[in-house]
């Protein structure tokens, strides 16, 4: 037969083992935390990129308004004009393309602490339910270790196995009792009255 103690240590959870999950869950929740603060840093520096990328593209478009105005003549005429806005042009689509390079490797951490964060939220929440569990199942198992008030009410099973294989054995040995006893066959005749 198990005995108690050992039937006790597979269903109920040791305070090493609660102290490891606690801890587990404790730094669930401060890597998520950290994780939430630099995907709020990350979301700054999207919208900081996309702002800069917009007016880059505005001076690249402006840049390129004005050589379209100067027109075939006015290119002619006004060389000196139609080098300023074509090294403007340059200028803002070079930095256009830094700004679309930029924009592209934090939409990439972007994505990538996202990721982080909803593997982390479902770590912390699968924490949460088993810590639950646990504490669900050491109430369960205190109860079933109370003796019960009423009388009227049978006792409580404090582990299982121990009480399951000492009611067996009562009821085989009353069993063979029962088998070993020999039958009165003699038929009851009343009372003798010795006459």
């Amino acid at each position: 037969p198990v005995s108690a103690d050992a039937s006790r240590s597979r269903t109920v959870p040791t305070r090493d083992s609660q102290a490891v999950t606690g801890e587990a869950s404790r730094s669930a929740a401060m890597t998520l935390r950290n994780t939430q603060s630099e995907l709020h840093r990350v979301n700054d520096q999207l919208d900081t990129a996309r702002r800069q990328r917009d007016h880059h593209r505005l001076q690249a478009a402006t840049a390129q308004a004005a050589i379209d105005q100067l027109g075939p003549i006015g290119r002619r005429l006004h060389r000196g004009q139609l080098r300023e806005h074509q090294t403007r042009h340059a200028t803002a689509t070079a930095n256009l393309n830094r700004a679309d390079d930029h924009l592209e490797h934090v939409t990439a951490e972007h994505d990538r602490l996202n990721a982080e964060r909803d593997r982390l939220i479902a770590e912390h929440d699968r924490l949460t339910v088993e810590n639950e569990r646990r504490a669900a199942s050491q109430r369960r198992a205190a109860e079933l270790a109370t003796p019960a008030v009423c009388q009227d009410r049978p006792h409580r099973i404090g582990a299982p196995t121990t009480d399951l294989h000492a009611l067996l054995e009562g009821a085989f040995r009353a069993s063979d009792r029962a088998a070993s006893r020999r039958p009165n066959h003699e038929p009851d005749t009343g009372i003798d009255l010795g006459l």
